[in-house]
This record gives structure tokens, C-alpha cells and sequence, in this order.
């Protein structure tokens, strides 16, 4: 997931970044770190994702953007423009990627699939309150087909690991959301952290080994920077018992 590596590459304390980098220069990485964040940037927008849009926007938001990097970023990004507008794509992506925010006469945008599904799962809780605590059917957590073929659609929303799995399996998803929302209360810089957020809610696969690997350790460098940040250039504090001589 392109990005995992934005956002350690954006939030990581100083330590984990300073690391990083030594290790790529012992093993001779070819790119430079200026090159694999702009290529993780641009990687997303293959597949025309809006949530990559929004995490995008977000991740600017947390950067100190200064006069030569906007123009380093206009001098990449206007001719990329151009050649895509003379090959004709622009009408692919106002297709495929603008035209799904748009919102019609009755008030609903374009591109959402989810809402709905997480109706579906708030008015199951509510009929099966149960469900909240061990999940709607075995098969929710075992069987995904047979779950599709007992329930409504129920997932991709923040609400379907708890009424897939209970909270007794699904809480380590939610613990993730809450320090990762209230992280940007550390500083601005951790925007990022909600922005990563932001993409869990659609993709809630914390359970899932790819996506809790990618997560944890989101989760472990946004504690690890506001750690550092409020803790790491602080004094120890003496003790003020001193035996006598």
C-alpha cells in the first residue's frame, strides 16, 4: 500500500527516519528518498482510487510545503498533465476518478458504495444486539460466501468488523481508529495518521495478515513519534531523596 510508506516516511521520529536512511545507504538503494516519495505519491493514482485522492490531500495538508518544493512538485505534475490531456485522458479520469464524488439531485454522491452497507449492518445490531459482542454468524468470520448468502451486505464499512466478528475479536481495529484519529491532537505532522485512518474506514481488513502488518506498524510510528516528541528532549528528573553521606 503506497500509502504505508508516505506515512512513515511522514511521521516517524527523527531516530526511526535517520535509521532508515543509513541502512539504505549501506545497502546502496538506487533512489534517493525524495524519489520513492513521489513515486508513492503517483503509484495510488493507477488505479484511479478516491480514497488515494483523499489520503493525498490529507498528507499535504501535514507537510511544510516551502516555495521550491511547490515548484519542484508544478515543474513533475504539469507536464504529466499535458501528456495525459494530448493522449486523451482526461476523460478517463473524469470518468472513472471525479465524476465518483459528484453528488446528485437527491443528495447522494456518485461513488458510494459503502453507506448503505453500513446501514445494513447498524440495523442488524440493532435487531441483534448479541451480535455486537460475538458477531452476527460464524460464518461471517469463516465463510464470507455463505455469510453474503444469510445476511444483506454488511462489509467494507467501519461497522462490519463488529457485526462480522464481535468486539471480542474486532476490537484491536477499533483501538487502531482511536489512536490514529486523536494523533493529529500531537501535532501536525500527524495528519498523516488520520489520513491512514481515514483509509481503514473503507478497507477494515485489520484482521487480515497483510493489513494488520501494514497497520501495526502505522500504529507503532505514530506512538513512537508523539512519544518522541513530547518525551525525547526532556531532562531526566533527579530524584530529590538523596541518601545521606
Amino acid at each position: 500500500m503506497a500509502a504505508g510508506a508516505l506515512f512513515v516516511s511522514r511521521a516517524a521520529p527523527p531516530a526511526v527516519v535517520a535509521d532508515a536512511k543509513q541502512l539504505a545507504d549501506a545497502s546502496e538503494f538506487p533512489l534517493s528518498a525524495k524519489t520513492v516519495h513521489a513515486l508513492a505519491f503517483l503509484s495510488g493514482f493507477v488505479t484511479l482510487s478516491l480514497a488515494h485522492l483523499v489520503y493525498v490531500v490529507l498528507h499535504a495538508a501535514a507537510e511544510k510545503l516551502r516555495l521550491r518544493n511547490v515548484v519542484g512538485i508544478a515543474a513533475i505534475l504539469l507536464p504529466m498533465i499535458l501528456v495525459v490531456g494530448y493522449l486523451g485522458g482526461f476523460e478517463i479520469v473524469e470518468k472513472r476518478l471525479l465524476s465518483r464524488a459528484t453528488v446528485t439531485a437527491s443528495g447522494e454522491v456518485v461513488g458510494d458504495n459503502r453507506s448503505w452497507r453500513m446501514i445494513n449492518a447498524a440495523n442488524h445490531m440493532s435487531e441483534n444486539p448479541e451480535s455486537m459482542f460475538f458477531g452476527a454468524d460464524p460464518s461471517c468470520r469463516f465463510d464470507q460466501e455463505k455469510c453474503k448468502e444469510k445476511f444483506p451486505l454488511m462489509g467494507e464499512n467501519p461497522l462490519s468488523p463488529l457485526v462480522m466478528n464481535g468486539i471480542l475479536i474486532s476490537w484491536p481495529y477499533y483501538l487502531t481508529l482511536a489512536i490514529l484519529f486523536t494523533a493529529p491532537l500531537f501535532g501536525r505532522r500527524f495528519i498523516v495518521a488520520l489520513a491512514f485512518a481515514a483509509l481503514l474506514l473503507q478497507r477494515p481488513y485489520m484482521l487480515g495478515i497483510g493489513y494488520s502488518l501494514i497497520g501495526l506498524l502505522v500504529v507503532a510510528t505514530t506512538v513512537a513519534g508523539v512519544a518522541a516528541g513530547r518525551f525525547g528532549n526532556r531532562e531526566p528528573v533527579a530524584d530529590s531523596r538523596v541518601a545521606p553521606a
